[in-house]
């Protein structure tokens, strides 16, 4: 990642502070918006050489439909709110057909789902659960994890 931004940075950086613009106005804040940007770069490639920002970690994000499919769907888009009562957020977005995705079916379906961090060794289990298997497919089947059922909420 530190590379990336170093690299990004770089390239900005030899477009220096005379970008042409149609007038005087639109190139004062294309390099107002260049030099902001590259700030905030600068700002990022120090956070991340310090250790200051890490990886946000990937969810198994399991599901159980009111019909007893199953679903699972690899997540980082998600956050404990409250530990009392226990509260997590995880962040559904739409399938690209516009329709919601299994994850977002079942869990307003039955308000339960069960988030499940992925270790280094599931990571390519994890990658499998992420195709775009049809509604009904059981992804968690498909990459080889068990299941067990969900004996009591948090």
């Amino acid at each position: 990642m530190q590379e990336i931004v170093a690299e990004r940075l770089t390239d900005l950086n030899g477009l220096g502070g005379d970008a042409p613009g149609l007038d005087g106005t639109r190139a004062l804040e294309h390099n107002y918006g260049l030099r902001l940007l590259q700030q905030q770069l600068r700002l990022l490639a120090d956070a991340l050489a310090r250790g200051w920002l890490l990886a946000r970690p990937i969810a198994i994000v399991t599901t159980c439909g009111a019909d007893g499919s199953i679903n699972g769907a690899p997540y980082s888009f998600f956050v404990l709110l409250s530990h009392d009562p226990a509260v997590i957020a995880i962040g559904v977005l739409p399938h690209p057909e516009g329709r919601m995705k299994d994850t977002g079916v079942k869990v307003l379906a039955t308000h339960e789902f069960v988030v499940n961090l992925v270790s280094e060794e599931m990571a390519e289990a994890m990658n499998l659960t992420c195709i775009d298997a049809p509604p009904g497919i059981d992804e968690l089947r498909l990459a080889d994890l068990p299941t067990t059922p969900m004996s009591s909420p948090i």
